[in-house]
């Protein structure tokens, strides 16, 4: 009974294996090339950050490489799931994972724990996220960044200085 109920949208049993099977083959080798790049996660935000918030992109996407940038494909590039515990870096595969060496590090009671793109320090920004998994959202991250580099901005009057203060203030 299948058959006919199959023909009746002009599928034949055979073609429908052969395009579920075309389906697989696209899922297991091409997947990963289709996917987002995580490092692509971070040039994202940062571009939704800017525009939201009036930042020039280069700043941000400076801002980004400078505190995560790392070499993939040849270029540098952010990425999302780096951690800094006072000067060791973590660079995670997943956010799962980030999340996971993040909760450790702070349950030994260390609090100098930068995450994420742009390496928000949890001891002076932590209160201003409602979780982990929100600072280290490409996002989330990125939007925080922006409001603190325009603030940086608005009260040295410069970008240059504005990145220069964001770590040292």
């Amino acid at each position: 009974m299948p058959e006919p109920r199959l023909a009746r949208f002009g599928l034949k049993p055979s073609r429908l294996c052969g395009a579920a099977a075309f389906a697989l083959l696209i899922a297991i080798f091409a997947w990963p090339v289709l996917a987002k790049s995580d490092a692509a996660l971070c040039t994202q935000a940062a571009q939704t950050a800017a525009r939201k918030h009036g930042v020039p992109l280069n700043v941000l996407r400076t801002v980004a490489l400078l505190e995560t940038g790392r070499s993939q494909g040849g270029r540098l590039r952010p990425w999302p799931w780096a951690l800094n515990a006072g000067g060791k870096s973590h660079w995670l595969t997943s956010k799962a994972k980030a999340k996971a060496t993040a909760r450790a590090i702070l349950d030994t009671g260390q609090r100098n724990l930068d995450f994420g793109c742009f390496q928000l320090n949890y001891h002076w920004h932590g209160k201003n996220f409602s979780s982990l998994d929100a600072m280290l959202d490409p996002v989330q991250n990125a939007d925080y960044a922006a409001r603190f580099l325009l603030g940086h901005y608005q009260r040295l009057g410069d970008w240059k200085a504005a990145v220069g203060a964001y770590h040292s203030r």
